[in-house]
């Protein structure tokens, strides 16, 4: 892949790499495809596309945020025993995708979708209106991408979304995909938190404890990555000061060189992960 802005670069030299960005309604759409339009070629995809194979070509897939996944479209169940699961497809394609040398990058909703295990608390009359009773949900399987699980709840979502909030507010570790930025703030609009991870990097940890208090959120990682496998709860995305992070997100997805500053931050403790 082409490290860095075309403008480097004699045109007639140029091969973009191929990016599709799963269209699921995410006000971040545009601005994933101002940061990207100068060195990728950018297409959209509906969640239906992904389930019928991703297009060939692709180099990276992005999942931006957006719960649209939620519905009785895209979640599967079985009654004996009882469990819920993102749509087998889904799982095939991205798994296919990933396993043929494809990188991931998951945005808020969409790095849930790249976990092995989302814990929850929702009723299964939420994601199916006509199911015949009441069931409280704990925990769906997702794709499985990453050997990490998420934590998340629609009541987080409902607290923190589309408006700024300190939960955006994170200890950032040394990684190339952070880079120069020197700030401690990515946008957060109810994203999951990680855990029960093997072999992931840690590149942010949250600072402050989200409301309600489901769970403990105070030093538990925001954004990992395995291999080229990136999860990020927060939104990179929006704000001119954290996009490079988010085109350094797709380039690092994409298996580029990316050239890291001398480390200013503090290694993530590879004891804890």
């Amino acid at each position: 892949g082409y490290v860095g802005n075309n403008n480097d670069q004699n045109d007639n030299d140029l091969v973009m790499d191929d990016v599709v960005i799963v269209d699921t309604g995410s006000s971040g759409i545009p601005h994933m495809i101002n940061v990207l339009e100068d060195t990728y070629n950018v297409d959209l995809i509906t969640i239906e596309d992904v389930m019928q194979g991703v297009p060939a070509g692709t180099e990276v897939l992005v999942w931006p945020g957006g719960v649209s996944f939620l519905n009785e479209d895209y979640i599967s169940y079985t009654i004996f025993p009882f469990s819920v699961y993102i749509n087998p497809q889904i799982t095939t394609s991205l798994q296919n995708f990933v396993n043929s040398g494809g990188g991931y990058v998951g945005i808020c909703a969409g790095s849930i979708i790249g976990t092995t295990l989302l814990e929850t608390e929702v009723d299964v009359q939420d994601v199916y209106p006509e199911f015949p009773f009441s069931v409280i949900i704990t925990e769906m399987s997702m794709a499985g991408l990453m050997d990490v699980n998420a934590v998340d709840y629609l009541e987080w979502y409902d607290n923190y979304a589309g408006q700024n909030n300190n939960m955006g507010t994170l200890t950032l570790y040394d990684h190339p995909i952070i880079g120069d930025y020197d700030g401690d703030y990515i946008d957060y609009y109810g994203g999951p938190v990680f855990k029960d991870y093997e072999n992931v990097e840690v590149l942010a940890t949250f600072t402050q404890q989200l409301e309600p208090n489901f769970y403990t959120t105070v030093g538990e990682p925001a954004i990992v990555v395995q291999d080229n496998i990136v999860l990020s709860s927060n939104h990179p995305e929006y704000d001119a000061e954290t996009q490079p992070v988010f085109f350094r997100m797709v380039q690092h997805a994409n298996g580029e060189i990316i050239e890291d500053p001398e480390p200013e931050l503090e290694q993530w403790p590879a004891s804890r992960g």
